[in-house]
């Protein structure tokens, strides 16, 4: 089942917040536990409102953020766990877009260290 991710810049506390909504069985929130973690770590942008992020299958993301991961990319993880960002098709405005396009290459090259690592055979 899907989850949604809503993505908020706090400026005063410095920090983004994500709230992950299961859109069916509640425990499929911890399954985006790495990706939430990944994106708190990432600078704030301008804007108040949230981001949203869809996952059609959340399943995949701790494999994909595990050592030794497959996934190489954003757009395999896109792919792979049916990633959608609702934002963009209402055109994203300035500091949102930039945050958005930098989260992805970082998305990217974190996902090359992973897959760069020997796998966590006891993890």
């Amino acid at each position: 089942m899907p989850i949604r991710l809503y993505i908020t810049p706090d400026p005063g506390l410095g920090i983004i917040t994500v709230e992950v909504e299961a859109l069916g069985r509640s425990d499929e929130r911890d399954l985006a536990r790495p990706l939430r973690d990944f994106l708190r770590r990432r600078p704030l942008w301008g804007g108040p409102d949230p981001l949203i992020m869809d996952v059609r299958y959340p399943a995949v993301l701790p494999d994909a953020f595990k050592p030794g991961t497959a996934v190489v990319d954003v757009e395999q993880l896109e792919r792979e766990a049916g990633i959608t960002w609702p934002f963009m098709s209402h055109g994203a405005l300035g500091g949102a877009f930039e945050w958005w396009a930098e989260t992805r290459r970082a998305l990217t090259a974190h996902l090359r260290d992973l897959s760069q690592q020997p796998p966590d055979l006891f993890g």
